[in-house]
C-alpha cells in the first residue's frame, strides 16, 4: 500500500504519492505493484507518459524491462516534487540517456518541439534540478525517442539504485552524478 494524498482544488491530476509533508492533503491508501511484474503483452512499438508528480524515479525503477522497450516517452520533469517524495533525479537522467534524441518543453508550453542529443537533454535536466528544487512552479516536459531496433542497451537496476554514472553512456556529454537519496522502490 501507497499513501497517496488527494489534491483539495478539485484538479485530478494532482494526486500524489505523499511522504509525511503532505501539505494538508487527505491521505488515503492505494495498492500498488512494480509495472515489470503486470503481464502486459507488449507488441510492436511502445509509447510511455508519465506524469506523477514527482514519483517518476520510483515508477521507472519498478518498470526497467517494460521502459527499455519503449521507443519514445513523455514525462514530467518536476525537481521539486522528486525532491519532496526523496526521490534520485539521476534515475530519470540515466533512462533519458538511453534515448537518442531529446526535447524539453517548459511546462504549458506551448510551440514546436526541437530534438537535440540526449546529452544536452540530461545536461538542461541536471541543471534545472540543480537551480529549481525548491521551486514547486518549476517543472518541464521530457519528449524523448528512439529506434529500438536492434533491442535497446538494457537499463541497469543496480546502477540506478547505486547512483552511479552509465559505463557507456550513449552520448559523451551527458555527465551523471550523484542525486539526492533514493526514494523506495515498489510503485
Amino acid at each position: 500500500m501507497v499513501p497517496f494524498g488527494l489534491s483539495d482544488d478539485g484538479n485530478l491530476g494532482d494526486h500524489r504519492v505523499v511522504t509525511a509533508n503532505h501539505h494538508g492533503r487527505h491521505i488515503i491508501q492505494v495498492a500498488a505493484a512494480p509495472l515489470d511484474t503486470l503481464d502486459l503483452p507488449i507488441t510492436g512499438q511502445l509509447a510511455i507518459k508519465i506524469d506523477a508528480q514527482g514519483a517518476e524515479p520510483a515508477i521507472i525503477l519498478g518498470g526497467l524491462e517494460t521502459f527499455a522497450k519503449a521507443s519514445f516517452i513523455v514525462l514530467e520533469f518536476c525537481p521539486y516534487m522528486i525532491d519532496q517524495l526523496g526521490g534520485d533525479p539521476a534515475i530519470v537522467f540515466n533512462y533519458v540517456a538511453s534515448f537518442e534524441r531529446v526535447a524539453l518543453m517548459e511546462g504549458e508550453g506551448e510551440g514546436e518541439l526541437t530534438f537535440g542529443s540526449s546529452g544536452t537533454g540530461c545536461a538542461t535536466l541536471r541543471r534545472v534540478f540543480e537551480e529549481s528544487r525548491f521551486d514547486q512552479d518549476t517543472y518541464l516536459d521530457v519528449y524523448a525517442y528512439r529506434n529500438v531496433q536492434p533491442a535497446p542497451r538494457p537499463i541497469d537496476a543496480t546502477m540506478m539504485l547505486r547512483n552511479e554514472t552509465l559505463q557507456d553512456p550513449p552520448d559523451p556529454h551527458c555527465k551523471l552524478g550523484r542525486g539526492a537519496a533514493p526514494m523506495p522502490t515498489g510503485l
